[in-house]
């Protein structure tokens, strides 16, 4: 039975290792983390937006400033001009002034509005800067978490490793070829056990003749249903 037992050692320890794998792949903080990065990947997108019409209104604002700066100029050379114009020119030195100031009031609705529009983009980039700092924060957090409890995990992975590698030496080189090549084929689970007159994986029944037959040969045989290599105990035997 030292065979049989051997080869089960090893396919408990690679189910072990598989198990803590898995654990590795769905631990909560992973999820977590992949959650967070998700947000402020898409948070990020939203800010470059906000960000983006920030800045085109502030060029507005810049532009509609310096237009008010030349009216003005403008307003103060019209104004000394009508000082010292003559009949002829007042008139058309007053529709000058007119156009000018009439140019300034809508600038400064515009800018009254522009104003208003980048106080509430300053708000919402300031509302979204601080959501991404909280979400990077908790990046962090569960980066933190997945490496401690990942030290953990790769530690107990050392030692079934370790137990494999000696496990796994034991067996004759052409079992450890037929071994791997069946785990890799069926998910890991390469060793099935006959129990009960039937396979311990797939579940078919043996008939009489069959059972009789795996009693009289060797511990080994294989599954004519699923391929995998059968186990048969000495229990199983006396059955």
């Amino acid at each position: 039975m030292e065979l049989a037992q051997t080869l089960i050692n090893v396919q408990d320890i690679d189910l072990d290792i598989l198990r803590i794998r898995k654990q590795v792949e769905e631990m909560p903080e992973r999820k977590a983390l992949n959650k967070a990065r998700a947000a402020l990947l898409d948070l990020q997108k939203k800010t470059n937006s906000i960000v983006g019409k920030r800045k085109d209104i502030e060029l507005d604002i810049e532009a509609n400033e310096d237009e008010l700066t030349q009216i003005d100029e403008r307003i103060q050379e019209l104004n000394a001009l009508l000082e010292s114009a003559d009949a002829r020119l007042v008139a058309n030195l007053n529709r000058d002034l007119a156009g000018q100031e009439k140019r300034k009031e809508k600038l400064n609705f515009q800018l009254e509005g522009l104003f208003s529009e980048l106080e509430k983009l300053s708000a919402r980039e300031d509302k979204a800067n601080d959501a991404m700092r909280k979400l990077k924060e908790l990046e962090q957090k569960n980066i933190a978490a997945i490496q401690m409890q990942g030290a953990e995990y790769l530690k107990k992975l050392e030692t079934l490793l370790e137990e494999r590698q000696e496990e796994f030496a034991r067996l004759d080189v052409s079992y450890q070829d037929i071994y791997e090549a069946l785990a890799e084929k069926k998910k890991g689970i390469a060793v099935a056990q006959y129990k009960d007159g039937r396979c311990s994986i797939c579940g078919t029944e043996f008939n009489d003749s069959q059972i009789s037959r795996m009693k009289r040969t060797e511990e080994l045989g294989i599954c004519q249903s699923c391929g995998r290599i059968l186990v048969i105990s000495d229990e199983a035997r006396d059955e």
